[in-house]
């Protein structure tokens, strides 16, 4: 049993051919889907930034240009926007540069993309956590670190350059959220799903 579908797709090409996987969900984003609110965003565009990065001045660079384009865009639109910084990254590469400014505080990073409209990142495991809160969120995913695969679900964007970014973003913000694509796998109901599958038989559980 695996949380989603693509980690399904993963599990799939190392296991034997005749292997069953179930997608279950998980208890966590079953409880943060639960925090889903009807209350008015707080902020259009959200930044989630990465780790420190000291040390490495390209990747560094190639993030603040990201950024650069981010504030471009709301700025010319007027728009809210916002960064949240990575827990592990207080004392970032945004710290000390224009973009610091635009650092806010969040209780946490279910926060911070339930009080958004879009949300934009690099890459960040936080895409579980948008589908789950039915956020939008785009990955830029500068340095190629991100399956592909994960592109085909609902509420998941990615681009090939920051130069699609501000169309990407003009339609989630202005179209109409309709996104009929399947849903990644976080239903709702992993407890069921998990109890329901450890009260199989080794038979059953072979022939799912």
């Amino acid at each position: 049993a695996v949380w989603d579908a693509v980690s399904a797709r993963e599990y799939h090409k190392v296991v034997h051919e005749q292997a069953q996987i179930a997608v279950t969900g998980s208890p966590w984003h079953d409880r943060v889907a639960a925090s889903r609110s009807g209350d008015a965003a707080a902020v259009d565009v959200l930044f989630l930034s990465q780790p420190e990065l000291s040390g490495d001045s390209d990747r560094i660079e190639a993030l603040l240009g990201l950024v650069d384009r981010l504030v471009g865009y709301a700025t010319e639109r007027d728009l809210r926007f916002a960064i949240r910084e990575h827990p592990r990254g207080q004392g970032s590469y945004l710290r000390g540069t224009p973009h610091e400014r635009h650092i806010a505080q969040f209780s946490d990073v279910n926060e911070a993309i339930r009080r958004s409209l879009v949300v934009v990142t690099n890459t960040s495991s936080s895409l579980y956590e948008a589908a789950a809160l039915q956020t939008p969120i785009v990955l830029t995913d500068l340095f190629d670190q991100v399956n592909p695969a994960y592109a085909g679900y609902r509420f998941i964007h990615m681009i090939d350059g920051v130069d699609d970014l501000p169309g990407v973003l003009t339609e989630l913000l202005e179209g109409s959220g309709h996104d009929d694509r399947p849903s990644l796998g976080l239903h709702g109901d992993s407890v069921e799903r998990i109890i329901e599958i450890s009260q199989l038989t080794s038979f059953e559980r072979i022939h799912l």
